[in-house]
């Protein structure tokens, strides 16, 4: 069994794969490619947000102003993903459901991308602050784990 510190990284690095496989998942659906993986709308319910809301001690790690910022960049990408998830999160779907199975239109397409641009932009500053809170978690002494 590894550190406490080994096991706060794992669990962060865990986090954030997630945080990239929703992004890929999101681009595969929006290029009409059915996606098995989708995240929850709460900030709180996602993969990400359950590790970053899992633990107060998570703020203490990695520095309360770089939490806060993470926690703000992270609060606006649920915002942004709530108006593409309604055109690429499976519906649900009764017998006719599934016998008209509903395709978003072009439009409705073109606009979720336009949105995902926008999200692209949020993930991108998202993940350069984890890289900042990583270099942080790494050169911390194993007593403060």
């Amino acid at each position: 069994m590894g550190t406490k510190k080994e096991a706060f990284l794992a669990d962060f690095q865990k986090a954030k794969d997630a945080h990239k496989k929703v992004m890929q998942s999101i681009e595969l659906a929006l290029n009409g490619i059915e996606s098995k993986h989708y995240e929850p709308l709460s900030k709180f319910d996602c993969t990400f947000g359950r590790w970053l809301y899992s633990d107060e001690k998570i703020k203490t790690i990695i520095g309360v102003q770089l939490y806060e910022k993470i926690e703000s960049f992270h609060a606006q990408w649920h915002v942004i993903y709530s108006k593409i998830y309604p055109v690429i999160a499976p519906k649900e779907e009764g017998f006719l459901g599934k016998l008209f199975k509903h395709k978003p239109s072009p439009l409705e397409i073109d606009k979720a991308k336009v949105y995902y641009d926008d999200l692209k932009e949020v993930t991108a500053t998202i993940l350069h602050l984890l890289e900042t809170a990583e270099r942080r978690i790494q050169a911390l002494a194993e007593s403060k784990f």
